[in-house]
């Protein structure tokens, strides 16, 4: 009940521009967060959004950064 989470959305760099990624990240961030908390019950307050965009890729391949990745953080 403790934890916290922190959601990193990711964006392909090789699609659309900065700013266009920035907007998407965001989107995919709020849209994951929608999911935790309507379906999963998951506390709005107790969730972080970070819409990384394009400015990190995770992965070499550009269409696998198309992502949202969940950290959960202990106090």
């Amino acid at each position: 009940p403790q934890a916290k989470l922190r959601l990193d959305a990711y964006c392909d760099k090789s699609t659309g521009t900065d700013e266009v990624n920035a907007k998407l990240a965001q989107r995919r961030a709020e849209r994951v967060r929608d999911i935790l908390v309507k379906q999963y019950g998951v506390p709005e307050q107790s969730i972080t959004l970070n819409p990384v965009g394009s400015a990190e890729q995770v992965y070499e391949r550009g269409e696998l950064n198309r992502i949202v990745r969940i950290t959960v953080l202990f106090d």
